[in-house]
């Protein structure tokens, strides 16, 4: 007659999953946010940076936005990537549409440089002029009518 072993596999959670001494979810969520808030400075530095490039780009001719559209995308990926962070969440929105402009140019040759340079110039106003209630105030609005541009224009959301 066979006989039956128990097998009892090794815990490797148990080594990171530890006991009551364990961070909470909720410590752990608020030591994230405090260096999210470190951060802060960096990440507005960073979004100024690229924004000289957005606003030395709003004064050129279609041509020459047509020629940096690449260095344009690069600009506002790396503003949209950091800007909800940094507290700027309009701009991150603003500039996520001028991206997703530029990669429809790219993908679909959908090429719009009114269209777009409304975008950028929304992107320098916004910049410009800080809104405390970015969900319901001025910016909303400004937001809400890029999406419906984009729309009219071909470009999915």
């Amino acid at each position: 007659m066979p006989v039956a072993e128990i097998f009892m596999p090794e815990n490797r959670l148990g080594a990171i999953l530890g006991g009551a001494s364990d961070p909470t979810s909720a410590r752990l969520t608020k030591a994230a946010e405090r260096r999210v808030d470190t951060l802060q400075s960096g990440l507005r530095l960073h979004v100024a940076g690229n924004m000289q490039i957005v606003r030395a780009l709003a004064r050129q001719s279609d041509e020459t936005l047509l020629a940096e559209s690449h260095a344009l995308g690069d600009a506002a990926q790396a503003i949209c990537e950091v800007a909800g962070a940094a507290g700027l969440y309009a701009l991150g929105e603003a500039a996520r549409g001028v991206f997703m402009m530029v990669a429809a140019h790219a993908a679909q040759g959908i090429w719009r440089p009114e269209a777009l340079k409304v975008h950028m110039n929304a992107m320098i106003m916004i910049d410009a002029e800080p809104d405390p209630d970015e969900a319901s105030g001025r910016h909303a609005v400004i937001l809400e009518e890029l999406q419906g541009l984009r729309t009219r224009i071909g470009i999915a959301r």
